[in-house]
């Protein structure tokens, strides 16, 4: 019985530890680590304000000619019902004018007497 207490009471044996892999922790604290470089830093901050002052007056124009072309839509449809509205008038008096030769037999009236 005493074989098994002193089983008991001997510490496990431990592994050997393996060789760690580099974790995100351990990325980043290595990046951290490194010393920054203030004029690329400078440098990127600008790029990006530049990059986003070039993306902010793009989106501008491309609001403005969005809107142009909705107002160029109002005003075709417009010219084609303008349009339809002029053929249906002219097809109106060149029917009134042959209705007109017909009653007339072919004489036309140039000026009215005074």
């Amino acid at each position: 019985m005493r074989a098994k207490a002193a089983k008991r009471k001997a510490a496990p044996k431990r592994k050997l530890a393996a060789k760690k892999r580099p974790t995100a922790k351990r990325k980043r604290a290595a990046a951290r680590a490194q010393p920054i470089d203030r004029e690329a830093l400078a440098a990127a901050e600008t790029e990006v304000r530049r990059l986003r002052a070039t993306r902010r007056r793009l989106e501008q124009r491309l609001v403005a000619a969005v809107q142009e072309i909705g107002t160029l839509r109002t005003f075709e449809l417009r010219a084609q019902m303008l349009e339809n509205e002029l053929a249906k008038r002219e097809g109106e008096l060149s029917r009134l004018r042959a209705e007109m030769s017909d009653r007339l037999g072919g004489a036309s009236i140039v000026s009215a007497p005074a």
